[in-house]
């Protein structure tokens, strides 16, 4: 198991525990390598609620049987005990404005999404899986550029050649089996100023993560 004295998500405190990568409700099933991250509390225990929002905003936005079984089971299991929860979800709802190259324009039931939140999953995974990988922390001040694609978008980003090309060269990451896959899965490239990241949600919604410590360096 990979080791480091400090926490890769800050890079400042000790680590003294391990942070799942991603969270552990992502997932109905546990993987077999499941992968975690030296952190230290702070990180850890900060990251929890925005980590369980993150997973029932996917799994409610989800219309595969890998997302819908993680709402049921993991989500709307929980409405009783939390009907906050529930509340939450009901008054994030508003309809959506949609153009589908096969469906035309149309309105769909959609939930405002609290992307700051969004975007500090997608963060703490970045820095964990970059140290993973690299075996190099990355700099808590480097730049990170999150878009996220759904279902509706995604054929539209993936007729971009530029976007083909940089996809094709990125390399599959640590979740690979089948029962895995279905459920998350990530690409990733590095290079030694920049890093790019393809996370894919229940075989539909795509987080894409770009890092490049270079403009960090020009900003300062």
């Amino acid at each position: 198991m990979k080791e480091s004295e400090g926490c890769v998500l800050c890079t400042k405190e000790p680590a003294t525990t391990k942070e799942h990568i991603p969270s552990r409700g992502v997932f109905l099933v546990k993987p077999k390598q499941y992968l975690t991250v030296p952190a230290c509390e702070r990180c850890n225990n900060s990251a929890k609620l925005d980590d369980q929002y993150f997973r029932d905003v996917l799994a409610a936005c989800s219309t595969t049987e890998e997302g819908r079984a993680v709402w049921r089971n993991k989500v709307m299991a929980r409405f009783k005990e939390r009907p906050a929860t529930k509340i939450g979800f009901r008054d994030q709802m508003a309809p959506v404005n949609v153009t589908s190259e096969v469906g035309g324009s149309m309105v769909l039931p959609g939930i405002r999404v609290n992307a700051e939140r969004f975007e500090r999953c997608i963060r703490k995974m970045v820095w964990g899986l970059y140290w993973w990988h690299s075996s190099r922390l990355l700099d808590p001040t480097t730049p990170l550029d999150v878009h996220f694609l759904n279902f509706v978008q995604a054929p539209a980003f993936f007729r971009d050649q530029k976007q083909v090309s940089i996809f094709r060269k990125a390399a599959p990451g640590v979740y690979r089996a089948p029962g895995e896959v279905p459920t998350f899965c990530y690409l990733f490239g590095i290079t030694a100023e920049v890093s790019i990241w393809y996370f894919i949600f229940y075989r539909q919604n795509m987080a894409i993560g770009f890092t490049d410590s270079a403009r960090r360096s020009a900003d300062v």
